[in-house]
């Protein structure tokens, strides 16, 4: 049985997943890359394919964490948080620059 705080890390750790994917589908479309080529494979396959992959693997693996060893869950939940505010930074860089551009 998992406690109200594994589930809560559990979701939020999903919330930042898809939040990484849809952010990650955006910087590619406005010229950014994927630095893991696994990933970049993936993409260049379907973005649908990528964000199923994304979902799938990344539930799975929150799933098995949170069941066996919940104590983790903190630690991805950092990392994944870490990772989104780098993504606000990159998306904040795109809009500067596209509010830049409709200016000139």
């Amino acid at each position: 049985m998992m406690t109200k705080k594994t589930k809560a890390l559990a979701i939020l750790a999903m919330m930042l997943n898809l939040f990484d994917a849809w952010s990650t589908l955006f910087i590619i479309d406005h010229g950014g890359i994927e630095v893991n080529p696994v990933m970049a494979y993936v993409i260049n396959v379907s973005p649908w394919f990528f964000v199923s992959i994304k979902v799938i693997l990344f539930g799975l693996a929150i799933y098995l964490l949170a069941t066996r060893a919940p104590g983790h869950l903190r630690w991805i939940v950092l990392l994944y948080g870490a990772l989104a505010l780098w993504h606000c930074y990159l998306l904040r860089k795109i809009y500067l620059y596209t509010i830049n551009i409709s200016i000139l």
